[in-house]
């Protein structure tokens, strides 16, 4: 599997949230900054301003060093190459839902006033339609869908 092209993009992701987090750091006030919200939207987590604005940029790195990891680490029984499509649409929606938290933290943490469950249901909503839609092209494989050995 060629996974050159979405490592690409997860390092441009993980660039563009680093940048994000460079520009707002002067902006963002030193009282702590909501990183976690409740079902109700109200915030129920807080960080200082160097911490809320570093965890998205290093989970979403781990996040893709994962998923570049995991096609080589597979043994190649494991026929993830088969499921290929789908599991880049996974790896790629997945870093733009993180993408999302990160850009709701920041806009929270420099005062913006908006509803916080809005964009993250949506783009949760959004990831689980995508992959949803790939469901049906996954073939057997040890890494992803409903026909890995351990279900069988």
């Amino acid at each position: 599997m060629n996974i050159l092209k979405p490592t690409l993009v997860s390092a441009g992701v993980v660039a563009a949230m680093l940048a994000a987090s460079a520009w707002a750091y002067p902006h963002m006030p030193d009282t702590p900054i909501a990183v976690h919200w409740g079902l109700n939207g109200q915030p129920n987590g807080y960080a200082g301003k160097g911490e809320a604005l570093l965890a998205m940029p290093i989970i979403t790195l781990l996040m893709a060093l994962v998923f570049a990891a995991l096609p080589s680490v597979m043994p190649k029984a494991g026929r993830l190459e088969r499921s290929a499509q789908p599991y880049l649409v996974t790896w790629l929606g997945t870093l733009a839902v993180l993408l999302v938290v990160h850009a709701v933290v920041i806009a929270k943490g420099l005062g913006a006033q908006f509803d916080v469950m809005r964009p993250m249901a949506v783009s949760v909503g959004l990831l689980l339609a995508l992959i949803g839609n790939f469901m049906g092209k996954i073939r057997y494989n040890y890494a992803m869908g409903v026909r890995t050995p351990w279900t069988l």
